[in-house]
């Protein structure tokens, strides 16, 4: 039996980038973090394929798990069996990369319990197949990611800075990102200056300022997810610091220092209803 953690993410900055791209897609610039945040994955030798999870109504066709099996069968040419069960904790179109998370963990546990001796480089172009954003959880950590998230640079890892993540309980509409980037307006689009400095400052362990933390769907949001505005508002005064959404959201984070205490903030915003996580910065690679 195999079992891996498949953690979750936050966009400590975005910018999506006034450049013009043949595809249609958008070109983004992003330090993409891993947080302690997981789901608990468990996998073993089965005569068929079938795929379990603890969340009512989780579907396993809808996730990229059952494509990322599929794909791994091909690469690796074998008609072997696995039951795979999910645990789940990070929250379903949360803007936290779960499905993205859980679907890399499965080639990076595929590949060792298949004996597949696929190579790590191998691994990210495989990833890349699903989504733009999963060659980034094959190996997690902190890295700066390009392109449509695939061109990834590691980065220093920053240390077990801690991050308190709110999910509100906020309308998600059918297509969300689709609905996001619907509202994105040329004056929106920036040069990337933003993420090259957070990035350089995260490798020269610098001190970060605000305008460092960006993420240009944060404003977006509120058109978007109707309600995010007060949990924004309750999130920051309780904080007392600046909130971001992680990626097309609806998830909200802070980052407090390794040694702050962030147990009266973790308790308030429980008191005040709202699902809260009190994470830590994860370094590369998956824990086996």
């Amino acid at each position: 039996m195999i079992t891996l953690e498949a953690n979750a993410k936050l966009n400590l900055s975005l910018e999506l980038l006034d450049t013009e791209r043949d595809d249609g897609y958008h070109e983004i610039s992003t330090v993409m973090q891993t947080i302690s945040l997981s789901d608990h994955i468990t996998m073993e030798e089965s005569s068929d394929i079938y795929v379990t999870c603890d969340l009512n109504g989780w579907d396993p066709e809808k996730s990229l798990i059952s494509k990322a099996i599929v794909l791994m069968q091909q690469e690796i040419a074998t008609d072997k069996g696995v039951h795979i069960h999910i645990a789940k904790n990070i929250p379903l179109s949360s803007g936290l990369g779960g499905d993205s998370s859980d679907a890399a963990a499965v080639i990076v546990g595929l590949n060792q319990l298949w004996d597949g001796r696929i190579s790590n480089k191998e691994l990210h172009h495989i990833a890349s197949r699903l989504g733009s954003d999963m060659p980034f959880f094959i190996d997690g950590g902190t890295q700066w990611s390009r392109g449509r998230g695939e061109k990834l640079t590691p980065l220093s890892y920053p240390g077990k800075i801690k991050a308190v993540v709110v999910y509100p309980d906020v309308q998600i509409p059918p297509g969300k990102t689709k609905a996001l980037y619907g509202e994105v307006q040329k004056c929106d689009l920036t040069n990337g200056d933003i993420v090259n400095s957070l990035q350089w400052k995260i490798n020269t362990h610098d001190n970060i300022v605000d305008a460092e933390k960006f993420n240009i769907f944060t404003g977006i949001g509120k058109t978007v997810y109707r309600g995010i505005d007060k949990a924004v508002m309750d999130f920051e005064i309780i904080a007392g610091r600046q909130i971001l959404l992680s990626g097309a959201g609806p998830a909200l984070f802070a980052i407090f220092g390794e040694d702050e205490d962030v147990s009266s903030v973790v308790k308030r915003l429980k008191t005040n209803g709202y699902t809260v996580w009190d994470c830590v910065f994860t370094d590369r690679r998956y824990s086996m």
